[in-house]
């Protein structure tokens, strides 16, 4: 029997990892320590990147080592 693949949740997971490295990127770029917790504030995303954080927020918050996270304004 073939596996299912859901794409959608593929999609998902590619995000989430993304946005994680992004994270990390930038506490690289700036000398932030790995285990300080940030704000993280989103403005312009999508409806969709919305949605993603929302279903996501806990384990945004625990991989990245986030305070909190705060969207300013979608599309």
């Amino acid at each position: 029997m073939p596996l299912r693949v859901d794409d959608a949740a593929l999609a998902d997971t590619e995000w989430l990892k993304q946005a994680i490295v992004a994270v990390r990127n930038i506490r690289a770029e700036m000398n932030i320590a790995p285990g300080k917790p940030l704000e993280l504030l989103l403005r312009g995303c999508s409806k969709d990147a919305e949605r993603r954080v929302n279903d996501n927020r806990s384990f945004l918050l625990n991989l990245a080592r986030l305070e909190s996270i705060t969207v300013l304004a979608c599309r």
